[in-house]
């Protein structure tokens, strides 16, 4: 739990083996806000991890997660830019990099932790939105 006096809750958890598992759901701040929870289970004991939100006074939620590997995890969830909600998808980098990256519905991409930025289709015209988000290994 991140706090004992505000709810936490999770939504989704997936294994890639017995000593590698992620759950992700959502906390709520001190402001009263849901943001996203995720924690991490080495096979002894779950740790809180880092997880991005887009903003600390908007709502920010992970629904599921699943892991191909113990390297690689994709998270998807919402936010909300302030009007309405969002899909948010969440990549984890490889391991080395300490960091994620997520994609909003409209197609901006934002880079957290130490994870590379490689652009943004954010402020151009999509024809559809944005639903999911991969990595291709060796970026």
């Amino acid at each position: 739990d991140t706090s004992a006096t505000q709810p936490n809750q999770l939504a989704g958890v997936s294994c890639a083996s017995s000593t590698s598992c992620v759950a992700v759901g959502t906390f709520v701040n001190a402001s009263k806000v849901d943001q996203t929870l995720v924690e991490t289970f080495n096979g002894f004991t779950w740790h809180l991890a880092a997880s991005p939100d887009t903003s600390a006074t908007q709502p920010n939620q992970l629904a599921g997660v699943s892991c191909a590997s113990i390297f690689y995890c994709s998270a998807a969830g919402n936010y909300s830019n302030g009007f309405v909600r969002q899909t948010l998808v969440v990549v984890n980098a490889p391991l080395s990099t300490n960091g994620y990256w997520f994609v909003a519905a409209d197609g901006g991409i934002f880079s957290f932790g130490n994870a590379k930025f490689y652009g943004s289709m954010g402020g151009r015209h999509l024809n559809a939105p944005i639903v999911g988000m991969g990595h291709a290994t060796g970026m």
